[in-house]
C-alpha cells in the first residue's frame, strides 16, 4: 500500500518477453526511496516537469 505516511523502496522494473510470450527476464531495475520533502505534494504535480516526476521513470525503462 502506498501512502504517505509509509517509508520504504519504491522498484520500477521492465521484464522482457518474447514474441510468443515466454518470459526472459528482467531487463531494467531502478530502485529509489522518496524524499521526505517530497511528502503531501501531490496536489501541486501538475505544475511539476515529467522529468522531475516518478512517472519519468517508465519513460527512462
Amino acid at each position: 500500500m502506498d501512502r504517505s505516511t509509509n517509508r520504504g523502496l519504491k522498484v520500477h522494473s521492465v521484464f522482457c518477453r518474447s514474441a510468443v510470450g515466454v518470459p526472459l527476464g528482467v531487463l531494467h531495475q531502478q530502485v529509489w526511496a522518496r524524499s521526505l520533502a517530497t511528502t503531501g505534494k501531490k496536489h501541486s504535480r501538475n505544475q511539476t516537469e515529467t522529468k522531475d516526476k516518478e512517472s519519468q521513470r517508465w519513460l527512462t525503462a
